[in-house]
């Protein structure tokens, strides 16, 4: 348990602990609290490359590519083309 006194001076230490006023402020701390941005509002980081993050992204998708063993590309059950998976190598129909 804390004292009065103590429990008065963290009140007003808190009125000045309000966080940043101008947008240049707002600027800096934004990403802070960025742990795995699942639900981030942009994709990359400030100084990451849009064109790097595509060819990722190609680059993943076409490693994704499901195989037989004689290294054709799977075909869905339908024939209506091959078999697309997701990140975790889930096939999708």
């Amino acid at each position: 348990m804390i004292s009065k006194k103590q429990n008065e001076a963290n009140c007003r230490n808190a009125q000045l602990s309000t966080g940043p006023k101008t947008e240049e402020g707002k600027a800096v701390v934004r990403l802070n609290a960025l742990r795995h941005g699942l639900r981030a509002r942009s994709i990359l980081l400030p100084g990451e490359n849009v064109e790097d993050y595509h060819q990722l992204c190609a680059d993943l998708k076409a490693s994704w590519q499901l195989r037989d063993h004689n290294g054709a590309a799977s075909r869905r059950a339908d024939g209506r083309g091959p078999v697309e998976t997701g990140p975790s190598g889930s096939r999708r129909a």
